[in-house]
């Protein structure tokens, strides 16, 4: 879990945000370790005075021991508001695969 924020005297309004993920690792399958986790992120008045951000996603990686490999699969969803205008949700998917030898 992580909070921060900016003072800054030369804008309108102070930056913060909220950061936490909870997750957990456990062996369920022979192959090897598997990881999962959920995130959130609230921003306010990260860009102007007044807009709000909020971040959500979800991840899994599984280790193949056996072939020296991890697999990923993770989505986001990050929503932005700020008054005046309208934007649109933004959904994010990533696949990855990583081999050591």
């Amino acid at each position: 879990m992580a909070y921060g924020q900016l003072d800054d005297d030369t804008r309108a309004a102070d930056t913060d945000y909220i950061y936490t993920k909870l997750g957990v690792r456990r062996d369920w399958l022979d192959w090897g370790e598997t990881a999962l986790s959920v995130d959130f992120m609230w921003s306010h008045d990260s860009v102007v005075a007044g807009n709000e951000g909020f971040s959500w996603g979800l991840a899994a990686t599984q280790v193949i021991e056996q072939y020296n490999t991890e697999l990923y699969l993770a989505y986001r969803r990050h929503e932005y508001d700020v008054s005046g205008f309208n934007y649109s949700d933004i959904d994010a998917w990533m696949l990855a695969a990583r081999w050591s030898f």
